[in-house]
C-alpha cells in the first residue's frame, strides 16, 4: 500500500493483528478518504483477494453523499 501513497500499520492493544491503521497528518477530507479506500482495493486485489473494484469506494461515496 506504501507504493500507493497509503501508509499502515499493525492494530494495537486487545484487536492486535486483526486489522490495520492508516496514518494521516493533519486533516483529512473526502477525496483522502476516497483514495485510501481505492488504494485498500487494489492491494488486497494484488494480494488475491476477490472484490469488484471501485465497490468500496462507491458505498463510501454514498455513504458520505447522505451525511
Amino acid at each position: 500500500m506504501r507504493k500507493r501513497g497509503v501508509v499502515v500499520a499493525s492494530t494495537i492493544g486487545p484487536i492486535k493483528g486483526q486489522g490495520f491503521r492508516v496514518g494521516h497528518m493533519g486533516n483529512v477530507n473526502q477525496n483522502d478518504i476516497f483514495s485510501t479506500i481505492g488504494a485498500v482495493e487494489a492491494t488486497l486485489t494484488h494480494l488475491g483477494y476477490k472484490l469488484a473494484l471501485g465497490t468500496e469506494v462507491a458505498a463510501a461515496q454514498d455513504k458520505l453523499a447522505s451525511s
